[in-house]
């Protein structure tokens, strides 16, 4: 058998295995980064032709170089018109998915032009590459065009999941793809509601029980073991932008530290932050101190018959720490902005109420409220956080060290808000259980106000031999001890005023607890709890470093960055 007799088009090559195949977008113009990623080691890539300005001619040539690598090539069109489709074929692609398919109709159309008679509508060119210029039988160059090339659709929008049964009933359809993004989009809703995961489960049974691959885009490898475990049988995994930035980033990160470009930064080189752009070498003259609140100490400010509650606050932000043991109500007149409420426990259920909406949440949740008026019912047994900023004076005052905040503390930038979410301001639920990043095991959410990094609890001290002290230039970040024990130290920078310099901390915090860690003190917290010990980080607003990092905000689709960021 020659080589051109063996080669497998994508749809048999997925028949040929149980595992879920990898593969990546490309969108960069050019044939050598198609080779490095074959060199890598993925299964296949997807030209991206609907999102990047990627020609005909720079899919046949990429066709050519990736499959002569032994790696699969998909093509996204932008245009279903089967002269452009028949064309794409001709060069030997291995797949085209077409996208924005929302009925049968649309589907059987796409399909028939990637069918031959009598089936479909494609053209013979057997003379092309498709049928290595002539070298093909007729017999096997019809066979392989219609048995072995994927004819996929995506399926991004509520209409057309829910009609996926009959869409995938559309013969010669062989491969669907979920457009995750798009979906939120044009529901509205963040890929963790209810709602959306019944759709993802009506596609992924839809495709299962008719013996069609489906496929989705991740950014994380987390997120694609994720989806190979829910039944998806082929993953894109972040693109080729996207991967030679994270690289160069972690190049650039590496050798500044070496060079000792900036305020040490000592991570781990597993941990992924090793790879965050390094800090500057700008030292400030004058620092603010460090705000430790021991709820357990104090007298709670609000007392009602289900729930306990104190106050904290930094220079942009307030946290309110509740107890709840039975219903509460938080209730907000005229809110200037979006605050959030974090149901930290299991056994805690919240119906949140605005003038347009009423969402209902159970377990471990991440509320965003919109600004105007609203009303957070909270039922149960546990923890509740409200995180709001301080442009709501009348809960700023309420603070146990507001009596800190009557000068601005140093280094810190006013606050300027994110830009509006995309849909417009709504309520909005995240789950909190969610699988986390793997190193840091961050579970990072943002909103137009505050990011919050909801990391799980952890069985007994952290080892003292694997901190990671580091460093802030221009924001505060406000930790809290749901559980257990820790020792903050902190340490600030030395200067050439004596005056300004400032003894080191190591300052023992039980839980309950806020500590709020000024900018640029270089610091790191360590548990020494002998049982479980649970952490939480809040900014406000949100960071630039950790939202610049592809896959780490688990909501970025829903909450934009400032422009130019």
């Amino acid at each position: 058998m020659t080589a051109v007799e063996n080669r497998q088009g994508f749809a048999r090559r997925l028949a040929s295995t149980t595992r879920c195949l990898v593969g990546t977008w490309v969108k960069i113009p050019a044939v050598e980064p198609v080779e490095i990623l074959a060199d890598a080691g993925f299964d296949f890539i997807v030209i991206d032709q609907e999102h990047a300005p990627l020609t005909l001619e720079f899919a046949y040539q990429a066709t050519v170089v990736a499959q002569g690598a032994g790696m699969s090539v998909l093509v996204r069109v932008p245009d279903r018109s089967g002269g452009y489709l028949q064309r794409l074929l001709d060069t030997g692609v291995d797949g085209i998915l077409v996208p924005r398919v929302t009925s049968v109709a649309e589907a059987s159309a796409a399909v028939r032009q990637m069918l031959f008679s009598p089936g479909g509508d494609r053209g013979i060119g057997i003379t092309s590459r498709a049928g290595r210029w002539g070298g093909l039988a007729r017999e096997e160059y019809l066979r392989f065009g219609d048995q072995e090339v994927m004819r996929a659709v995506q399926l991004e929008e509520r209409a057309a999941i829910e009609a996926v049964d009959d869409i995938l009933a559309v013969p010669g359809l062989n491969g669907v793809f979920l457009g995750m993004g798009d979906l939120q989009l044009s529901s509205g809703l963040p890929q963790s509601d209810p709602s959306i995961q019944k759709l993802v489960d009506k596609l992924l049974s839809a495709a299962a029980a008719r013996g069609v691959p489906a496929g989705t885009a991740v950014q994380t490898a987390e997120q694609a073991a994720a989806a190979a475990d829910r039944g998806y049988r082929y993953v894109m995994v972040s693109n080729d932008t996207s991967v030679l930035r994270s690289a160069a980033a972690a190049v650039v990160a590496d050798v500044r530290s070496r060079l000792s470009e900036g305020t040490t930064m000592a991570y781990d080189a597993s941990d992924l932050r090793s790879t965050l752009p390094a800090a500057t070498t700008a030292v400030p003259e004058r620092f603010s101190g460090s705000e430790h609140v021991r709820f357990r100490d104090l007298a709670p400010v609000e007392k009602t018959e289900g729930a306990a509650t104190w106050y904290a606050r930094g220079q942009n932000f307030v946290v309110g720490y509740s107890e709840v043991d039975g219903t509460v109500s938080f209730a907000r007149t005229g809110q200037p902005d979006e605050y959030v409420v974090l149901l930290a426990d299991d056994a805690l259920t919240a119906q949140v109420r605005t003038p347009g909406e009423q969402v209902a949440a159970a377990g471990r949740t991440m509320l965003v409220v919109p600004p105007g008026d609203s009303t957070v019912t909270v039922t149960g047994q546990g923890r509740v956080l409200r995180l709001l900023t301080t442009r709501s004076a009348d809960v700023a005052s309420l603070a146990a060290n507001a009596g800190s905040y009557t000068e601005p503390h140093e280094n810190i930038p006013p606050f300027q808000p994110w830009p509006e979410p995309v849909g417009g301001y709504r309520v909005r639920a995240y789950d909190l259980t969610v699988t986390p990043l793997s190193n840091p095991p961050f579970r990072l959410y943002r909103c137009t106000t505050f990011m919050v990094n909801f990391i799980d609890p952890k069985q007994g001290p952290r080892d003292p031999a694997k901190l990671s002290p580091h460093k802030h230039d221009d924001f505060e970040q406000c930790s809290i001890v749901l559980a257990g024990q820790y020792v903050h130290h902190i340490r600030w920078p030395w200067t050439t005023n004596r005056a300004n310099w400032r003894e080191d901390e190591h300052e023992v915090t039980e839980a309950p607890s806020v500590t709020v860690i000024p900018p640029p003190s270089l610091h790191t917290s360590e548990a020494i709890g002998a049982g479980e010990n649970h952490l939480i980080d809040v900014f406000c607003p949100p960071r630039f470093d950790f939202s610049a990092m592809e896959g780490w905000v688990f909501n970025a689709a829903d909450y934009p960055a400032p422009p130019g960021r």
